[in-house]
């Protein structure tokens, strides 16, 4: 080894001492190195150019390089708040999109900032899942009022199914029920169970029966037995049930279902083939059954009677009823028991 090789390693060796940097994870080297390759790009610089880089990462590590890094509007010590605010813009404007494809549409306004960076972002002001991107955004047109557009209508309605009913909304409880049947599959034990519910249009407030059919004598006596008697009590009448075209629902005049809303005077209003399947509300409930109760809750679980999942299912309902706060249209925030009896106190 010559005298001026052992020199250069020498002086390598005395570089990669001179500073002794913290463990980082992957998404800040990317940040580091994607800002250098945006300032890269942006002066010019070839490979030739690298020696002054080189020199002030040996001594310094990315921390010599700051100055040199193109991050945007971003800042040493973070993300500036105009960023920061262009970030959440977006995330609002088009919020379906993930960090990935916020990072690009920021890439072509000449900003450069990771998507784990903008996920930090959207973590800290609340909108980092697209649920709570969903609720912010309702939360924002209730308060200020502005006209959505039509991509943000769309994901709002994907998101939460009751936006969509918001045109023909109930005035008070008991006004528009929705109907539906749902599959809640095999239950160990038992076999088919499908649950008969009925939802008030108004505040959310859900009814529930369990049969292993779906003939529509189990979907009157949901009716008859649970939501009569309910809003009866309330001193409230039932006006309008809402259905899709299902055959536990619709028929001639003598079908069981139809007969009885005749008898009791409640005015049946079927979906139209080009309408959507079901009630927004109705759907909504259908997708927190399926996440909460048979995901969350009865998925590996045997039961000997029909009547054992039943009490579960009871179980279940009062905490959906009463303890559950409904993010966004129409409740806001709050339970649907405290939607209805706070327009019933109100009332009286």
């Amino acid at each position: 080894m010559n005298r001026e090789t052992e020199k250069s390693q020498q002086e390598k060796g005395k570089a990669s001492e001179s500073h002794n940097e913290v463990d980082l994870s992957v998404g800040e080297i990317a940040e580091h190195l994607r800002g250098l390759a945006a300032s890269g790009r942006r002066q010019g610089v070839e490979s030739t150019d690298f020696g002054e880089w080189r020199s002030r990462y040996q001594s310094e590590g990315f921390a010599g390089l700051r100055d040199v890094e193109d991050r945007g509007t971003a800042t040493s010590r973070g993300t500036s708040i105009e960023l920061a605010t262009g970030v959440k813009n977006i995330a609002f404007a088009h919020p379906a999109l993930g960090c990935n494809r916020i990072e690009l549409l920021l890439e072509k306004e000449g900003v450069s900032l990771s998507s784990v960076t903008i996920q930090k972002i959207l973590n800290e002001n609340g909108i980092g899942t697209r649920r709570e991107r969903a609720a912010a955004l309702e939360e924002a047109l209730r308060a200020e009022g502005f006209a959505p557009s039509a991509e943000q209508v769309s994901f709002l309605e994907k998101m939460n199914p009751c936006f969509r009913e918001r045109a023909s909304e109930s005035k008070a409880p008991g006004k528009k029920m929705a109907a539906d049947t749902i599959f809640l599959g095999k239950v160990t034990g038992l076999g088919k169970i499908y649950l008969h519910a009925m939802i008030d249009t108004f505040c959310s407030y859900a009814f529930g029966f369990l049969h292993p059919s779906k003939q529509p004598e189990a979907s009157v006596a949901c009716l008859h037995n649970q939501v009569l008697p309910h809003y009866r009590t309330l001193g409230i009448g039932i006006a309008t049930i809402v259905t899709d075209g299902g055959r536990e629902f619709c028929g001639t005049t003598l079908h069981p279902y139809e007969l009885y809303l005749t008898l009791a005077g409640i005015q049946h209003v079927r979906r139209n083939l080009d309408e959507f399947a079901s009630n927004g509300f109705a759907e909504r409930f259908r997708q927190i059954v399926k996440e909460e109760l048979v995901k969350g809750r009865l998925q590996g679980q045997s039961f000997e009677t029909l009547e054992a999942l039943s009490i579960e299912f009871d179980t279940w309902l009062r905490e959906y009823n009463h303890l559950r706060p409904m993010h966004g249209y129409r409740n806001y925030g709050r339970t649907p028991f405290e939607v209805q009896s706070t327009h019933l106190t109100i009332k009286d």
